[in-house]
């Protein structure tokens, strides 16, 4: 097989486009490429990106060339990528991410993300494209909050996605400092009715959550009496060996005198010797695997 046809198949892929890496994978070099330039068997579309002649200037070949010029990863994201999985009209610029733009005047919008990795990755019509959760996500900035509604409705309604694999995706961005996902985890917050949970369901989540798990399991409401400073508190729940798990409830973050008494709580019981974990109820509900392998290792340590 030669250069042409293996060229042409990769082409073909890629609405008409290919890249210089394709090309030398394909067994050009740069000679090779100067010439079929020179001679018009190939047209070069931008740096380091190619076309075949005669392919038709279609939107989903702009798309394309647009994730191709970006060193991968990269891929059509943001309003792009939700037109693409069919929640969303076609926008009127192409968005595309990528962990390093290092371009400036492209023809698109193109947005730097660290966090971007191949598995969120998939093909829609021959084009790299976000997924569907990471869609979501990306969408709430800076459409807003409307637009990622109506996007993540949709995703819903047609089975694409579950608001348990956003909220464990939003997790682990928020885990990495991301910013942006205020707009999708409010959504998802509201829809699992999650800013209505009390002190009570959020430690029966938890004691459902380690009873799974097969860790053993703690006394909850255990009153410990505090050598030093002759102190009685009561901690949510107590493990074997020293360890105590608090619990943050939505009410913790906005009442401030619980905030500073359970500080100051948590000081005298470390001061005693006993190790402290708190989790808030975003970790239980939205990322459990957190919670047990956190507990897991405390409880390592203390056996």
């Amino acid at each position: 097989m030669d250069v042409d046809v293996r060229i042409a198949a990769a082409a073909a892929a890629q609405h008409g486009l290919f890249t210089t890496a394709d090309a030398l994978a394909a067994g050009a070099d740069s000679a090779l490429i100067t010439r079929r330039v020179q001679v018009g068997r190939w047209l070069r579309v931008a740096r380091g990106l190619y076309s075949l002649p005669g392919m038709p200037d279609t939107w989903e070949r702009s798309v394309s060339a647009a994730v191709l010029r970006l060193a991968p990863p990269s891929a059509a994201s943001h309003r792009t990528a939700a037109h693409l999985h069919g929640l969303f009209g076609r926008p009127k610029r192409i968005e595309v991410v990528a962990v390093s733009t290092g371009k400036r005047n492209l023809p698109f919008i193109a947005h730097q993300c660290l966090d971007l990795v191949e598995a969120e990755i998939v093909a829609v019509d021959g084009i790299r494209v976000t997924d569907v959760p990471r869609t979501i996500i990306d969408i709430g900035v800076p459409a807003g909050l409307a637009v990622a509604q109506r996007v993540m409705d949709d995703a819903l309604r047609k089975g694409l996605t579950t608001l348990e694999q956003l909220a464990g995706r939003i997790h682990r961005y928020g885990r990495r400092g991301r910013r942006g996902i205020g707009p999708a985890r409010q959504l998802v917050v509201e829809r699992l009715h999650w800013d209505k949970i009390t002190d009570s369901v959020l430690e029966d989540a938890f004691l459902r959550l380690v009873d799974r798990s097969g860790l053993p399991r703690p006394t909850p409401q255990r009153r410990m009496v505090l050598r030093r400073g002759k102190r009685v508190v009561r901690v949510d729940f107590n493990f074997e060996g020293g360890l105590v798990v608090e619990l943050d409830s939505e009410k913790f973050h906005t009442d401030r005198t619980s905030f500073q008494e359970d500080r100051r709580r948590q000081n005298a019981l470390v001061q005693e010797g006993v190790t402290v974990l708190r989790f808030t109820w975003w970790d239980v509900m939205a990322a459990p695997d957190y919670v047990i392998a956190t507990l897991s290792r405390a409880l390592a340590r203390a056996s």
